[in-house]
């Protein structure tokens, strides 16, 4: 996928979004200087950017609506919410009964998204490609 060909090996903008992602076997896990969750939200940043800079003629609600389709498409979304419930700008920002700030609405929502992990969610090559080459 567009993302997870970037966790391993710095990943290449050759890197086909449509293959799976490349698994680390058990020595290179331990060989990789990078925590996962790192690799992960670098991944996330390196995506906002290249959709960011990409996709000059969307607005901010199409390119919201992108990174939703992306990151359902690569079976990120469950993770990004996630951590965005761990940062300290969901603290800052956020109301406390926000589905951001509140644990057990955080667990409901992570609930519901781990069920878009079964669907397919196509996304157009022109798109796959032209992100990236960025």
């Amino acid at each position: 996928d567009f993302n997870q060909s970037q966790l391993v090996g710095g990943g290449s903008a050759t890197n086909s979004p449509t293959h799976s992602p490349k698994r680390l076997n058990p020595t290179e896990r331990s060989t990789s200087t990078v925590p996962r969750t790192t690799q992960l939200r670098r991944m996330y940043t390196r995506l906002i950017t290249r959709i960011e800079t990409t996709c000059h003629r969307l607005g901010k609600d199409d390119k919201f609506q992108l990174f939703v389709c992306l990151a359902v498409h690569d079976r990120l979304l469950q993770r990004i919410v996630t951590d965005l419930t761990r940062a300290v700008a969901a603290i800052q920002l956020y109301e406390e009964q926000s589905f951001l700030r509140d644990g057990e609405l955080a667990g409901y929502v992570t609930h519901i998204l781990e069920a878009l992990a079964t669907i397919e969610v196509p996304v157009d090559p022109a798109m796959k490609k032209s992100l990236e080459q960025q």
